[in-house]
């Protein structure tokens, strides 16, 4: 059994006490955060600011997670700052070292060379400056943190292009902005999970919120101690909610802690528990759904128990250009359909365990503008996140594998094989090794290029790798690293124009390139036979019975299903 942490948002009527409770706590968290800074300890400030406020200690307690979760949540950022400089820095000062090493003797060349060379230095001292200024930032008490934000607070010196008439009109919105929220911690030892917001269930099913103003609050506005918010019903999730307050009638419920939101229609709130879920067991024996991510889109491929192809899926997941919320509505668009899927058939969801963090850092000096745009936009973090979540909740398993060479094997073994896309052909690879199937060489390395620009311009669509041998027990990676050794020289070869002759890595010979008739794998389009029964089995592996048709709803193994289709079977 885990606990999954859970918010859903619903919109509430506007009170005056909402707002003056929301000023007047927002004033005593930045008092709070100064004290911090100070060196002084929150817990420290306690009966201080109980008189200084007049709030109460669940108030407080309540203010000084927000200024805590605030401090760590910041000294987290610096961490990966300072890793991303490290990043930068190295690979700035390896650019700086093939300059100097490889300077042009033409003196036009040579001239800008020296420009290129001097701008890098300059670049690297800059660096340099922001990282020492991080590391001294981290042994402060409290980190440097704008209430009401920098983009607002700096917009003051810019009034009519943010869209302010004079700086009274700007003064206003920056007050407004940081006094915008307050936060009601909960327990689970407390009444319906939260003494200062306390909730219950209406016979109609809708949420009635009971909350505690303070007291300097109620005593100036002349109102009760107690300020009631009724006819409450969430959107999403109010089933959640429901179950969750009534659960704290029968002594086993969880902590609800609530966040008042103002904005700009009016006041929101937000509610955040724990929802327990069942542990999901790794089950293969139906199969899994295997997930290639890549720009803009994701190949799936179904998988069946003996390492079979049985269909395949895409999934648009345009991301780039666009706003953040928009980022993420897609992702979850994306993830729902794969989950979806994979509980339809009771199988788990195979992904790739990618870590980009380390390469986004090197974009500027290794990467070509077009691939450091996509890389750059590549979310694969946050789309394991949400799934991960999502297939929790579903009752999917998620498994995530080595990413090694996923691409070169399906290509090499199963893009010819299957009549499918590069993408689609990984994805397959993946599932397999989820699988725990052998991942040896084929006796013949012959690779389909047909999908590749540089090839399809000669006319070139296969392209013949020496096959390495394998040395005593090593891994059977290790030979695929050694085939893609060889096959990105092809590629290179690909590209000048020309045969390579020179020998590639210890054991590998040089690529050869065979021309073949006008034919190209790269479609996605591309359906294989109609039957399950015509599939070769490959290493080992059994065909399944079971009708390809009978997965997807589709006409052959390989296919592309319809939102409608999707929801239908769903």
């Amino acid at each position: 059994m885990t606990l999954q942490a859970r918010t859903f948002q619903a919109r509430i009527a506007s009170h005056p006490a909402l707002d003056a409770t929301a000023e007047l706590l927002s004033r005593a968290e930045r008092c709070l955060w100064a004290e911090v800074a100070k060196g002084r300890k929150p817990g420290d400030c306690k009966s201080e600011f109980l008189k200084r406020f007049g709030i109460t200690a669940r108030q407080f307690n309540a203010l000084m997670v927000n200024v805590k979760g605030k401090t760590e949540s910041l000294r987290e950022i610096s961490k990966t700052r300072l890793r991303d400089l490290d990043g930068r820095i190295k690979a700035t000062m390896r650019t700086i070292k093939k300059l100097e090493t490889r300077m042009p003797t033409n003196p036009e060349k040579r001239q800008k060379a020296k420009f290129t060379l001097h701008q890098k230095k300059r670049r690297h001292a800059l660096l340099r400056d922001r990282k020492t200024a991080i590391r001294a930032e981290r042994k402060r008490a409290a980190p440097s943190l704008c209430f009401g934000s920098a983009k607002l607070f700096n917009a003051q010196h810019h009034l009519e292009a943010n869209g302010f008439a004079d700086h009274e009109a700007w003064l206003e919105a920056w007050r407004a902005d940081r006094a915008s929220q307050f936060f009601c911690l909960g327990s689970k030892d407390e009444t319906s999970g939260n003494q200062t917001c306390t909730a219950s269930v209406d016979e109609d099913g809708t949420i009635a919120l009971r909350l505690r103003l303070p007291d300097v609050i109620w005593r100036e506005l002349g109102t009760p101690k107690h300020l009631a918010i009724g006819l409450i019903r969430f959107g999403y999730g109010h089933e959640v909610i429901v179950a969750a307050i009534k659960a704290h009638a029968d002594g086993r419920g969880e902590a609800l802690s609530w966040r008042f939101v103002k904005d700009a229609k009016g006041w929101r709130v937000f509610v955040s528990t724990f929802q327990p879920l069942d542990d999901t067991a790794i089950d293969f024996a139906n199969g899994c759904l295997a997930v290639d991510m890549n720009a803009g889109f994701l190949a799936v491929a179904f998988v069946d128990a003996a390492g079979n192809l049985k269909g395949r899926l895409t999934v648009p997941m345009l991301i780039q250009h666009r706003r953040t919320d928009q980022v993420e509505a897609t992702i979850g668009d994306a993830v729902a359909r794969i989950v979806a899927v994979a509980k339809k058939h009771g199988v788990p969801v195979a992904i790739e365990d990618l870590d980009f963090e380390a390469k986004k850092t090197r974009l500027r000096e290794e990467c070509s503008p077009g691939m450091a745009r996509m890389l750059s936009a590549f979310v694969h973090k946050a789309f394991r996140a949400m799934l991960e979540r999502r297939a929790a909740r579903d009752g999917v398993a998620v498994v995530a594998v080595n990413p090694a060479y996923t691409s070169l094997q399906g290509r090499v073994r199963f893009m010819d094989r299957y009549g499918l896309s590069v993408h689609h052909a990984a994805a397959l690879t993946i599932g397999r090794r989820a699988m725990n199937y052998s991942e040896r060489l084929p006796a013949s390395l012959s690779v389909p290029v047909g999908d590749i620009s540089a090839a399809a311009r000669r006319d070139v669509s296969r392209v013949a790798l020496a096959r390495p041998d394998r040395i005593g027990r090593r891994h059977v990676r290790d030979a695929w690293a050694k085939v893609d050794g060889s096959w990105r020289a092809a590629l290179r070869g690909l590209r000048s124009a020309s045969r390579l002759k020179t020998a590639g890595p210890s054991g590998v010979r040089a690529a050869q390139v065979v021309p073949t008739p006008d034919r190209s794998l790269g479609d996605d389009a591309a359906f294989l036979q109609e039957t399950a029964s015509s599939l070769r089995a490959h290493d080992g592996a059994i065909p399944s019975p079971e009708s390809p048709a009978k997965l997807f709803g589709g006409r052959g193994c390989a296919i592309t299903i319809s939102d409608d289709q999707l929801c239908a079977a769903c």
